[in-house]
């Protein structure tokens, strides 16, 4: 990614930390960024492609760890860190489409992990999914431990499952 494209989702990155926000716009980002349409047009198909870019980059670093236990400490750690930020990309991301960009990431994830087979792949990261949203639907107000343990309860289950 060369440095404008990184500049912009950086951008992203720093507007979305600050507040909430419901909406979001090529405007916002063109405001924000100080780059004319033209060019961000130049770097990315439209404002979903940046929000993917944004997403995939996020997730790039920490979707890649040694175990499924320190991929998902990861993963809530950085929810928990990064409210704002992370309640922001789940509202702007609520679109079927993103939604299954997200499941597809994280399925992909958790198969590295032989963990299941790709049949079981779908209900597992549908179930950690739902736990995920449950928690940032109630504005991430449960403490990171409590949904650690119930992911990892849950986890536990389809391990048990699997070998059955």
């Amino acid at each position: 990614m060369n440095k404008t494209a990184s500049y912009l989702l950086e951008v992203l990155g720093n507007q979305l930390s600050k507040k909430l926000v419901y909406k979001y716009t090529m405007a916002d980002l063109i405001r924000s960024s100080g780059v004319k349409r033209g060019t961000i047009y130049y770097h990315f198909d439209d404002l979903n492609d940046v929000f993917d870019s944004y997403i995939e980059t996020l997730l790039a670093k920490r979707l890649v760890m040694e175990s499924m236990d320190e991929q998902v400490y990861e993963l809530v750690d950085f929810i928990s860190t990064e409210k704002i930020l992370c309640l922001n990309l789940y509202n702007l991301m609520k679109t079927k489409i993103r939604r299954t960009y997200f499941l597809n990431l994280l399925k992909k994830s958790f198969q590295q992990f032989e963990l299941c087979n790709e049949e079981q792949g779908s209900y597992l990261v549908g179930g950690f999914l739902f736990i995920l949203m449950d928690w940032l639907d109630n504005g991430l107000k449960e403490p990171k431990e409590v949904i650690l343990v119930k992911l990892f309860n849950y986890i536990e289950l389809v391990r048990v499952v699997g070998l059955a």
